[in-house]
C-alpha cells in the first residue's frame, strides 16, 4: 500500500482491504475514496472516484494512488515501475496492472 506522510486511514481500513484481496485472489489492486480535511483533521469534503470520472466505471481509470493496496504478485507480473519515467511511474504501473487482475473500488472506505 502507498500511504503518503500526510495521509491517514480509518482504523479498520487495512483489515477491510486485506479481506477483500483474500476474497478476490484475482485482484490486481483496490482503492478507497478520500477526504479533504482542515488543519484540525476534521473532514471537509469527500472526493469520490465516481465524481472524479463522471459517467465512467471508477475502476476503468487509474486510482489517485495514495492508500491503494496492490497484490504483490500482480505487481511483479506487471513488471514493476518504469524507472526511465521521471514522473507518473505510478500511473504507468496501474495501467499495466489493469491487465493482470481485477480492480476494486471501495467507496464506503475513506482515507484522509
Amino acid at each position: 500500500m502507498w500511504l503518503d506522510a500526510n495521509d491517514w486511514l480509518e482504523s479498520e481500513a487495512l483489515n477491510i482491504m486485506t479481506d477483500e484481496i483474500v476474497k478476490h485472489p484475482d485482484t490486481a489492486y483496490l482503492f478507497p475514496d478520500y477526504c479533504l480535511t482542515d488543519k484540525a483533521g476534521k473532514r471537509t469534503k469527500v472526493i469520490s472516484a465516481i465524481e472524479m470520472f463522471p459517467g465512467q466505471d471508477p475502476t476503468s481509470a487509474p486510482p489517485h494512488g495514495a492508500c491503494t493496496m496492490v497484490d504483490v504478485q500482480n505487481m511483479l507480473a506487471a513488471g514493476l515501475y518504469n524507472e526511465t519515467l521521471q514522473r507518473g511511474n505510478g500511473i504507468d504501473l496501474y495501467y499495466k496492472m489493469h491487465t493482470k487482475g481485477k480492480v476494486i473500488h471501495l467507496p464506503f472506505l475513506k482515507f484522509n
